[in-house]
């Protein structure tokens, strides 16, 4: 005999979800109006009927401000629900918002029914009430255009870009429709109800509601009834639409045609973090291969950036490869970027698509994204600033990419601070715009001087011209710090030859305010001073400064050709004067990476670091060297003792810094030879790159390597390398 447990059985061990006996439950979602649900709760009495709302009752902040943990808790407690109805109250704009402060997006809700863990409030109601406009939306186009959606969504308070999604998903061929959306999301519910277009506000909705519950009454007697029979799965409520006629609302079941419910199956798995990669990029091939992945190009956009390095690896890498060269989609894609000519920000994203398929040129790229990007920008205000930040963080535009001529901008765009930090995080330089930029310095230096500063600052960004950098020399003359500050930096960044305007700059190395000493150490780095007599004085405060602006200096040192001997007697007495500061001796060493000749006293020094019996230390020093033109006998020697006679992994390491390297002294090179037979494998491989790189082998050298008998195949390509070159 078989066994059944009993309901109570059931309900005891938590299998099904407990609601009171004979009751139906009432899950409300409330984002915004609570007059509907008052409605429900006027005609749906407690003895047939309880009311759970998931919306914590604590009211949070604003929505822009607020995310949606609160569902994923509630999902993660489904077993405490059985939602026979679930009604969702907010505006709609492909998240659910209002004035509780919380939101509900859709592509989050995709996701919970994707996993199916959140079955128990969204897979199991007999009926829906989706209370927004557009949650039953179709693709088909209404009386708005993309331009009067978008204005409205962005009058509601929200972001611009998450504004431009929902209007791409409600109009454009990008992303499925809301109402297919919907479908997927409370797949395995009965009915759902919402709105095509516009729905009305709560306290209009709720005496529509209140008729519609008077016909329930007097055909069934009550709500609790018309449930029972199964009243509710009609094709169109034959008791609610006459009510309601004169709004947009609609009606549909929950099931997706075969090819919906594929595409959904599909963008499900591009989801899945736990799901096996090969499963997912095959979802990822079909998605192109049955012409709907213009329906998941948010998911599919968002997984190949992730996910970009093994997608593209062994057979999977020539049919991605081949996606290129498919004109009917190449096609369909860009037919769909001519229909986005409203939303730049999903243009902007679209077009980086396009191009990591090779789908449009780089001149048609540079074009379109300056187009969408002046469209971002053409009110300097917060919002473009934010949509600049935007564009160089997530679509990976580099500052400078693109040139803004004056003429792209009206006559009084360089007017506030806004256009000066949006012309300093996208490096513009265009010679108008700059000008332009210095007189509002030039007009606001005594009324608003922080403007001022950030008008300096943005010419420091923007690539200035030398005639630029000659107008700064006054404003070193200025009794504010902070536009002297400035005004070096864009000296510094101009590349100024001139000895009057270096030795200017020089004048600020002892200056009492540190900010100015760091900064005019700073920009003679960038200028490169040649100058001894100038780098005399940089070499001369080393002793005054402390330990971190002291390493500062170091380093401008390493951006110059050290001229005299006495500022190198300078750095090496400061260098010597803390023998056992790490940073220090590290520091010295990058005061002279960029000196070709180098005096004999710093090589002995180098030499002794390399000397120490700690094999850390002279690993350091073998990476420092191995960037600098140093050519001398006893470093290479040490060079090569240290790597033949080290662990295989500090002589790995050593090698490794060595492969850049084109010059070897002609004295230590038979030293390197027997690395090429070494019994560690990795340590072969990078002494034959190190052979490759040099230049100065002497005909010894190469005849040796020719005539090692080697099983090393990199060996004897090496050994028939050098054959053609003696040949």
């Amino acid at each position: 005999m078989n066994f059944m447990p009993s309901i109570k059985t059931l309900l005891f061990l938590g299998l099904i979800p407990f609601t009171a006996q004979g009751k139906f439950q009432v899950c409300s979602i409330t984002i915004n109006s609570i007059d509907e649900l008052n409605a429900f709760r006027a005609h749906l009495p407690e003895e047939h009927f309880e009311f759970v709302e998931l919306v914590p009752q604590v009211k949070g902040a604003h929505y822009k401000e607020h995310d949606s943990h609160w569902f994923y808790q509630s999902c993660g407690e489904q077993h405490k629900y059985n939602c026979d109805i679930v009604i969702v109250s907010g505006h709609f704009g492909g998240t659910f918002f209002g004035e509780a402060g919380y939101t509900l997006p859709t592509q989050m809700l995709e996701e919970q029914s994707c996993n199916n863990t959140c079955g128990g409030i969204l897979s199991r109601a007999k009926e829906v009430f989706l209370f927004g406009c557009n949650t039953l939306a179709s693709k088909k186009p209404d009386h708005r255009t993309y331009q009067a959606y978008l204005d409205v969504l962005l009058e509601d308070g929200m972001a611009r870009e998450t504004a431009e999604r929902v209007a791409a998903a409600r109009y454009s061929p990008l992303g499925d429709s809301f109402k297919n959306r919907m479908k997927f999301i409370f797949s395995g519910s009965q009915t759902l109800y919402g709105f095509e277009m516009l729905s009305p506000f709560g306290k209009h909705m709720a005496p529509l509601l209140k008729r519609y519950f008077e016909s329930v009454n007097r055909k069934y007697g009550n709500y609790h009834n018309y449930m029972n029979q199964k009243g509710h799965l009609t094709d169109r409520n034959p008791l609610l639409f006459p009510h309601v006629s004169h709004t947009t609302m609609a009606q549909t079941n929950t099931i997706l045609d075969e090819f919906s419910q594929q595409t959904f199956s599909r963008k499900c798995l591009l989801y899945d973090e736990e799901a096996p990669f090969p499963e997912r990029v095959q979802a990822l091939k079909e998605l192109f291969l049955t012409d709907s992945a213009l329906k998941s190009f948010f998911a599919i956009d968002h997984f190949w950036d992730k996910h970009r390095e093994r997608i593209l690896k062994g057979e999977e890498k020539r049919f991605f490869h081949s996606l290129r060269k498919n004109k009917p989609l190449s096609d369909g894609f860009r037919k769909a970027y001519s229909e986005l000519d409203f939303l730049p920000y999903i243009q902007i994203g679209f077009l980086n698509f396009l191009k990591k398929f090779n789908w449009v040129d780089s001149r048609f790229f540079d074009k379109e994204l300056k187009r969408a990007t002046l469209r971002l920008i053409k009110t300097p205000d917060s919002e473009a600033y934010e949509a600049v930040l935007l564009l160089l963080s997530k679509y990976h535009i580099q500052p400078g990419y693109l040139y803004f001529s004056k003429e792209d901008f009206p006559e009084d765009y360089v007017s506030n601070l806004w256009s000066l930090l949006i012309f300093e995080k996208l490096r513009v330089d265009a010679v108008g715009l700059m000008s332009d930029v210095f007189l509002l310095c030039q007009k606001m230096i005594n009324s608003d001087p922080v403007l001022c500063h950030q008008a300096l600052n943005t010419l420091a960004h923007g690539n200035p011209s030398e005639d630029m950098a000659r107008k700064m020399l006054p404003l070193l003359q200025h009794p504010d710090p902070a536009i002297i500050y400035y005004s070096l930096r864009v000296i510094g960044q101009s590349g100024l030859s001139d000895y009057d305007i270096h030795e200017a700059v020089a004048e600020f190395i002892s200056n009492e305010d540190p900010r100015l000493r760091q900064e005019s150490r700073d920009s003679l780095g960038f200028l490169k001073t040649p100058h001894s007599n100038i780098q005399k004085k940089i070499a001369g405060n080393l002793t005054r400064e402390d330990k971190k602006a002291a390493l500062e200096i170091l380093k401008t040192f390493g951006k110059l050709n050290i001229q005299s001997e006495e500022t190198a007697i300078s750095i090496m007495e400061y260098v010597n004067a803390h023998p056992h500061d790490e940073d220090i001796a590290k520091g010295g060493v990058i005061a002279f990476r960029n000196t070709p000749i180098i005096p004999v006293f710093v090589l002995d020094h180098f030499y002794f670091i390399l000397e120490s019996e700690d094999p850390k230390k002279a690993l350091w020093m073998a990476k420092m060297i191995s960037k600098m033109p140093v050519k001398d006998f006893g470093v290479d020697h040490r060079l090569t003792q240290i790597a033949q006679n080290s662990t295989p992994k500090i002589k790995r390491e050593v090698l490794k810094s060595l492969s850049g390297r084109t010059w070897f002294h002609p004295e230590t090179q038979e030293e390197m030879v027997p690395l090429l037979t070494d019994k560690d494998e990795k340590s072969r491989e990078l002494a034959v790159n190190i052979f490759r790189n040099v230049e100065n082998w002497t005909q010894e050298i190469k005849d040796q390597v020719k005539s090692l008998s080697s099983s090393n195949e990199q060996v004897k390509e090496l050994a028939e390398e050098f054959s053609k070159t003696t040949n």
